[in-house]
C-alpha cells in the first residue's frame, strides 16, 4: 500500500490495494451500529465480485449480528457476487 502522489492517483486508493486488508474490514462490519460499520459496509459492496470470499468467511460465521448485516448490504453488492452469494443468503434466511 502507498499513500497517493497527487490528486489524481486514484490507483493509489480502493480496490485493489485493499485487497490484503478485506477480511479485516468485514471484521469492522460486525455489529451495524459500530460507526465505521456502515462506511465499510459500503467500501466492501463498492469493490463487488473481489470481496465475495471475505464476505463468504462472514457469513459462515457463528454470530447472527454480522451475518445480518452482511445480508442486509446484499443489495448493494455488484450483481456477480449477489448471485454468487445468493444460495448462503438464502439459506440463512430459512
Amino acid at each position: 500500500m502507498r499513500l497517493p502522489g497527487d490528486k489524481f492517483d486514484l490507483d493509489a486508493v480502493g480496490f485493489p490495494v485493499i485487497a490484503p486488508f478485506l477480511d479485516d474490514l468485514v471484521a469492522w462490519v460486525a455489529d451495524g451500529n459500530w460507526p465505521v460499520a456502515s462506511p465499510v459496509a459500503d467500501l466492501l459492496a463498492s469493490i463487488g465480485a473481489d470481496a465475495v470470499p471475505a464476505l463468504r468467511q462472514a457469513l459462515q460465521r457463528s454470530d447472527a449480528i454480522h451475518r445480518s448485516v452482511v445480508v442486509d448490504r446484499k443489495r448493494q453488492l455488484h450483481v456477480r457476487s449477489r448471485s454468487v452469494l445468493g444460495p448462503e443468503i438464502c439459506l440463512l434466511r430459512r
